[in-house]
């Protein structure tokens, strides 16, 4: 119970496309359809930010703990730094995507600034770390490197954008 949970935000366009099985055509751009359908088809971005399934709230934060390839040494090694595995070296917890526009600075450190910074990281800045996490590598179990282009980049953050339910950040209950 409580204030934080009280935070529920069902009223973004996708979320409401999602919730009402509405056809997207209606509550989405086609700009944010053709990212939607990068995020989970090309890039499968889905196989760690599950943006449907996380529209029931039980799960109101992230997931997993991940290492992404922000690094080749961590300063903070992240869950290593509580279980003392070396194993866990890198490894921060996956964020929930819901109003994502809207919690600049991204990463652990906020190292970036904007979504399109975040993209451009798993684009090509992915760095091959031994605990790197298997889906962020390719066949050879190198960093994969996406070659996102700049109109992939832009569907991508207008779909993101379409996660952010402005009812519920306009409400002066949360200011």
């Amino acid at each position: 119970g409580g204030f934080v949970s009280s935070m529920v935000s069902p009223s973004s366009p996708f979320e409401q496309a999602i919730i009402t099985f509405g056809p997207l055509d209606q509550l989405l751009s086609p700009q944010e359809i053709q990212g939607f359908n990068l995020f989970v088809e090309k890039y499968q971005c889905m196989t760690c930010h599950d943006v449907v399934s996380t529209f029931g709230y039980s799960e109101s934060f992230g997931g997993e703990f991940v290492n992404i390839g922000l690094d080749d040494e961590y300063a903070d090694k992240g869950l290593a730094s509580l279980t003392g595995n070396e194993s866990d070296n890198g490894k921060f917890r996956i964020p929930n995507l819901r109003n994502i526009a809207l919690t600049a600075p991204y990463m652990h450190d906020g190292r970036f600034e904007t979504l399109e910074e975040v993209i451009d990281h798993y684009s090509d800045g992915v760095s091959t770390h031994p605990n790197l996490d298997h889906r962020l590598r390719d066949a050879q179990g190198m960093a994969e490197v996406q070659n996102i282009t700049v109109s992939e980049k832009a569907a991508l953050v207008a779909f993101l954008n379409s996660l952010t339910d402005h009812t519920f950040t306009n409400n002066p209950a949360f200011s």
